[in-house]
């Protein structure tokens, strides 16, 4: 099972131009779009992935979706695409977004390609703007000290908003646990 949580937060602007998409099914797709106060590009890149995400994306691979994307892609546009389930995450980055991975006490930045996934991983995607307050050893501890994918999140933005009231640009990010199904407990 994936567990998400999202944040989208216009900062100090009037306009959120950042874009988040996560689609569930039994592979979950996440993106982020950069808007860097370029309202026309991330419009034309943010219309192109939900007509991506329209169709059901569990028949599609990673590379169909991501090329699909790139048709409709300029080199300045940033973004960030996932597929994530419960056994690996795939990823493509361009630009001023970025993804970690929290394993076994232990934080790495995320690269493009295929990585292997474990019971409890954790993951962020964000852009950069999200973590210019936060270090590495800030998202580390939020990770492992949460119970949830939503008290992650809510540990990052407390630590930001300290900072700065979540006065400034777009903030967007989203956080990932992988859980395996005979570890959920129902209620």
């Amino acid at each position: 099972m994936i567990e998400t949580f999202s944040f989208s937060h216009p900062g100090g602007l009037e306009n959120y131009l950042d874009k988040v998409y996560v689609s569930y099914g039994k592979n979950t797709f996440a993106t982020i779009v950069n808007g860097n106060n370029d309202e026309e590009s991330c419009l034309r890149l943010s219309k192109a992935i939900h007509a991506t995400f329209e169709n059901n994306v569990d028949n599609i691979s990673f590379e169909n979706v991501s090329s699909e994307i790139s048709k409709h892609v300029r080199s300045v546009d940033e973004y960030l695409l996932v597929r994530i389930n419960d056994n690996s995450i795939v990823t493509e980055q361009h630009g001023g977004v970025r993804g970690y991975l929290v394993r076994d006490g232990n934080i790495v930045r995320l690269t493009n390609g295929l990585i292997t996934l474990v019971n409890e991983d954790r993951v962020l995607l964000s852009t950069d703007r999200f973590l210019l307050k936060l270090s590495e050893e800030m998202i580390l501890v939020d990770a492992l000290t949460s119970l949830s994918a939503e008290e992650w999140m809510d540990f990052l933005v407390n630590r930001i908003s300290e900072e700065n009231m979540l006065v400034g640009e777009n903030l967007s990010a989203v956080t990932i646990i992988v859980r395996n199904a005979e570890d959920v407990k129902l209620a």
